[in-house]
């Protein structure tokens, strides 16, 4: 009777432990990369207007206090960097689309892979207010981020 039960606690052991170390492999850090069809549209209908300037929080229908953008290459130690914590998995960003990457007090609440690749690279790697206005259009045609004066 004795080593039935020591066989089923070690079983019982060797399950949880099975189970810890599954969920440790497939745990998420943070906040991964998605898209969102809201946006997109917002944006998609901002560019065929050719309008502007359209705060960019006018376009969002979640909570967030400030944004950063980057783009295709950049460097998961960059992206690291500016937003405090690892977002992408590979050793850089391989997507097409930018990545718009929104904080709220300090922490990442979301990163957006946007398909309209129409954003000037001179923006991208730095962090915008939550009161940025999206600008299109100019001579080169690429949507700009501007904070308010």
């Amino acid at each position: 009777m004795r080593r039935l039960v020591r066989g089923a606690l070690f079983r019982i052991v060797c399950v949880v432990c099975a189970a810890i170390s599954l969920t440790a492999c497939f745990k998420s850090e943070g906040v991964m990369p998605s898209s969102d069809a809201h946006l997109d549209a917002a944006l998609s209908a901002f560019i065929k207007e050719r309008g502007g300037p359209v705060a960019l929080s006018s376009m969002t229908d979640f909570d967030w206090d400030h944004i950063g953008v980057v783009g295709e290459g950049t460097k998961a130690e960059e992206i690291e960097s500016l937003f405090g914590e690892r977002i992408i998995r590979d050793e850089r960003y391989l997507g097409s689309a930018s990545l718009f990457v929104f904080l709220k007090d300090g922490k990442v609440v979301r990163a957006l892979m946007v398909a309209p690749d129409v954003f000037h690279p001179g923006d991208f790697g730095k962090l915008f207010t939550h009161g940025v206005m999206l600008r299109g259009g100019g001579g080169e045609g690429l949507v700009r981020f501007v904070e308010p004066s």
